[in-house]
């Protein structure tokens, strides 16, 4: 006979991780591993350079990178990270390559990394 009882839902099938999210967290780290790496190189080529205002915008995205990153390890919120990270990271490379003079600034190699 089914039982009906839905008060704790537990076996093999229900205890497995859904392997799309899994899918999801790994695009999430390899993303934060190879921004941990660009965003610091670029961050020094605008420092070098003298224009200081970019620095800030991409350490505020070093940040927000640090912070997923930390928040996809521990598995917290997969889908929102993953939705800040590709919001933010388009944010920054906009407001860096605004300041920058757009489409001849040094940053747009950056967004091929993406």
């Amino acid at each position: 006979m089914l039982s009906t009882s839905t008060a704790s839902p537990s076996g093999k099938i229900l205890d497995r991780e859904d392997g799309d999210l899994s899918t999801r967290r790994q695009v999430l780290e390899t993303t934060a591993h190879r921004l941990f790496l660009v965003i610091p190189a670029v961050m020094a080529l605008y420092a070098v350079a003298g224009v200081t205002w970019p620095v800030y915008a991409l350490g505020f995205g070093l940040l927000l990178n640090c912070a997923m990153y930390m928040s996809v390890r521990r598995d917290l919120a997969v889908n929102l990270c993953g939705y800040i990270l590709i919001g933010s990271y388009f944010l920054i490379c906009a407001v860096t390559l605004g300041a920058t003079g757009g489409i001849t600034s040094p940053a747009m190699a950056w967004m091929l990394v993406g």
